[in-house]
């Protein structure tokens, strides 16, 4: 699945300085990495848009 899941990320996932900031500074703040993957990003903004939540 981890394969999978980099191959959508390299197809997918266009780099976003803005997130990548914020990436940053949750790392600096010694937050918890819990943030989703790309492609798991991607998955979920898909299903929000089909049903419309």
């Amino acid at each position: 699945m981890k394969k999978i899941n980099q191959y959508i990320d390299t197809v997918f996932y266009k780099q976003d300085a803005i997130l990548e900031q914020v990436i940053s500074s949750l790392t600096e703040q010694g937050m918890p990495a819990i943030s989703v993957s790309p492609s798991s990003g991607k998955l979920l903004t898909m299903l929000v848009s089909l049903t419309k939540a």
